[in-house]
């Protein structure tokens, strides 16, 4: 009996360490409506998963609070015995308004003792008419009007933003048992707000033609589309009137992981009384959310209309449309458009290259080319379809230079080709978009261009900037730098929240963006991190651009979000670089294409409950050398804080780990795990860290049982030459 109730309480115990192996993380799918004006408090829904427990609410900036509410679980506000007494009711009212006599009752005692919830939809349902029962048959008892399960849950929240709250993108978080969720873009504006009344859930079976309250301007509009609808809204202006219509959409949710082509893509169009279209828009240059800036012909009343641009439609397609003139739009562009973003880009990158010196670009007739001494920062544009921009400089044999493109990434729409030509006019090489650009994880296109180049020989050179699409005008402006390499990197960590188990460890990865060529150890600590957390495996090294590394949390729990900070140091020359990781999700686009998008700060979140604590043999800190073909030992223990069970064993299994690197052999001796790992010959030099977790393993009657309960610290490793 002993043994059972044992078997019962690890079973109870290890359920709770799911968490613990960050599977089953809380996650947002969206918020709605995702922001709201300045001095109002109002409710909120926030779709996901994983939610169940959430009691606080975080956001990014102050000025803004909220308080959960309610939560609705993914079968919605009823359980399965309440749903099935409500078909038994609705049938029953169905069967005696026809005549039809009812079907036997076969409930049992219990289920006859089931009581509906207090809903105002469920009141007094035999008052019901046929038309409110289908409603309500379709909203609480047809399951394909559920959301699909990663935006099934609900959490109501009560929002509060305070009247001098700035106006911006802030981010929203969720704390539950298991943690904090992903950050969500939440808004803050100053004019009113009005949220869409119909078409917004699966259930209306209503054909509504449009929204007929009149807005006036300015407003912000809140809604989402659901599959095949087109949302419609009346607005009153006036003639003359210089109107900017800025949707929000994939700002709010920039990847959708099971949809093509991974955003809500949003159309917008303005009609006049007569449904004649005065408008249309359905992006904004490069980026996804449509604009419309127009002078209103004629007073009176006009239709605005937004929906999918190929139909589609979901719970978390949400939008917010700011419908304003011009002369109120200047608080806004700089945040609704990324604009405030470019500006801090072009501002980082002057201040990299503050003793360069600068040169814009003078129009010239072709073939000319203007001539520019390196190193050199060159403000140009592309000024009309088919413009090339030539700069010619002096280069030596063997130098390496570098030319770069920044267009793009500051929010100018040129698509960039660059070409590199001798004194020949010879094409030596050209470039027409960068390789993945991490620093920028919510673009899909990196259009801009990058070369490093050894110069073959001494003479004149010549760099030739066009645009790829043939496209030109003021607004296709760019920087280029010529410059020999500026030897750099930056750093970028996923998650940007950390859940871990108070004394438990939790796995990050750390991205390099090394710069120009430069391919060096780069050192990694925690900065002004609180007592007790401890970061393993802190190196990325030469030869590799990212690695996983392991965090340790204190032994002793708090409520508090923690904000913890990554640096990152190394020598390059005769300077030593600090630099501090951005904190970034990684979010899935159509099925396929991972993307870090950038959050505002890196927090981890401590959760309850007792851990196994796994202690690690201090050589397990140390760099493990393993000869190439051949193997190497490691060792650990685990604390056994409940008798022992036969039952019971401990497993190690690595994770994620390069191919041909592997446990081959797990021995136990003298209460320390022994762990051998083995290294294919063909990974001499390899270096990386060992990400290893921790199953145990119960026998039951239905088989074996694998329950995660933790990591061990990050192993750092280095394949070397078997002597």
């Amino acid at each position: 009996m002993k043994k059972g109730l044992l078997l019962v309480f690890f079973i109870m115990v290890s359920t709770a360490f799911i968490g613990f192996s960050q599977i089953n993380q809380p996650y947002i799918g969206y918020v709605y409506p995702a922001g709201g004006q300045a001095g109002t408090t109002f409710v909120v829904t926030i779709g996901g998963q994983n939610l169940r427990g959430a009691n606080a609410v975080y956001f990014s900036k102050s000025g803004i609070s909220a308080t959960v509410i309610d939560y609705q679980g993914p079968s919605g506000p009823l359980n399965q015995l309440q749903i099935e007494e409500l078909r038994r009711r609705i049938q029953e009212i169905r069967d005696r308004r026809a005549g039809r006599k009812p079907a036997e009752d076969t409930r049992t005692e219990t289920e006859k003792k089931v009581v509906l919830p207090d809903l105002p939809d469920l009141r007094n349902l035999e008052r019901k008419t046929p038309k409110e029962l289908a409603l309500i048959y379709e909203k609480y008892l047809n399951r394909q009007n559920k959301p699909k399960p990663p935006i099934a849950e609900e959490v109501q929240i009560q929002v509060k933003i305070e009247p001098d709250t700035i106006p911006g993108n802030y981010e929203i978080w969720l704390k539950t048992p298991r943690g904090l969720t992903n950050p969500v873009v939440f808004q803050v504006g100053e004019f009113p707000e009005f949220c869409c009344t119909y078409n917004q859930y699966r259930y209306e079976n209503e054909n509504i033609d449009r929204e007929t309250t009149i807005l006036q301007v300015p407003v912000v509009i809140n809604g989402r589309i659901l599959p095949g609808k087109t949302n419609r809204f009346t607005l009153q202006l006036k003639r003359d009137q210089e109107i900017m219509i800025l949707a929000q959409a994939r700002k709010l949710i920039p990847y959708l992981a099971d949809a093509v082509p991974g955003w809500f893509q949003a159309v917008i169009a303005l009609y006049d009384k007569n449904w004649k279209e005065v408008s249309y828009a359905d992006d904004f240059y490069f980026q996804p959310d449509p604009f419309i800036s127009l002078r209103v012909p004629e007073t009176g009343i006009y239709f605005l209309e937004i929906r999918d641009s190929i139909y589609r439609g979901r719970e978390d397609f949400i939008y917010r449309i700011y419908v304003m003139e011009k002369t109120d739009a200047s608080n806004y562009l700089t945040f609704l458009t990324g604009q405030k973003e470019s500006e801090e880009k072009i501002f980082a990158l002057l201040e990299m290259l503050k003793n360069t010196p600068e040169y814009r670009e003078t129009e010239l007739k072709m073939p000319a080319a203007q001539s520019v001494s390196i190193p050199v920062l060159i403000k140009g544009c592309i000024n009309y379809p088919g413009d090339i921009d030539r700069y010619r400089f002096y280069g030596k044999q063997g130098d390496v230079i570098a030319i770069e493109l920044y267009g793009r990434r500051f929010g100018y729409p040129i698509d960039s080709i660059i070409r590199l030509k001798n004194q020949m006019e010879q094409i030596l090489e050209w470039n027409d978009d960068m390789k993945n650009d991490l620093e920028n994880g919510t673009m899909t296109h990196h259009a801009d261009s990058f070369l490093l180049t050894k110069l073959p020989s001494t003479g004149n050179y010549t760099v030739e900037v066009i645009d790829a699409q043939g496209h030109g005008g003021e607004s296709y402006r760019y920087f280029l730098r010529i410059t020999k390499p500026q030897y750099d990197f930056r750093l970028i960590v996923s998650p940007s929240r950390i859940n871990i188990p108070y004394d438990g460890i939790a796995v990050i990865t750390v991205h390099a963006i090394k710069k120009d060529g430069w391919d060096g150890d780069i050192e990694l600590s925690l900065k002004n991190a609180p007592a007790g957390f401890v970061l393993d495996g802190g190196k990325i090294p030469a030869g590799r651009n990212t690695v996983r590394v392991t965090l340790k949390a204190p032994a002793r729990y708090s409520e508090q979000t923690i904000p913890i900070n990554i640096e990152g140091r190394s020598r390059i020359g005769e300077r030593e670089v600090i630099r501090t990781a951005m904190a970034a999700e990684e979010q899935m686009q159509a099925f396929a294409y991972k993307h870090l998008v950038p959050s505002e700060k890196l927090i981890v979140s401590l959760v309850r409950g007792r851990t196994k604590q796994i202690k690690p043999d201090t050589i397990s800190r140390e760099l493990l050398k393993i000869p190439a073909g051949g193997t190497a030992t490691t060792s650990c223990e685990i604390e056994k804080w409940f008798k022992p069970n036969p039952s019971i064993s401990i497993s190690f299994e690595l994770n994620n780990p390069p191919d041909g690197i592997k446990i081959k052999d797990i021995q136990f001796d003298s209460g320390r795990y022994l762990l051998t790992v083995e290294a294919d010959r063909k990974l001499i030099g390899y270096r990386d860290n060992l990400i290893i977790e921790v199953f145990e393993e119960s026998s039951q009657q239905q088989g074996k049982r694998k329950n995660p309960i933790g990591f061990l610290p990050a192993i750092p490793f280095e394949v070397v030459k078997n002597d």
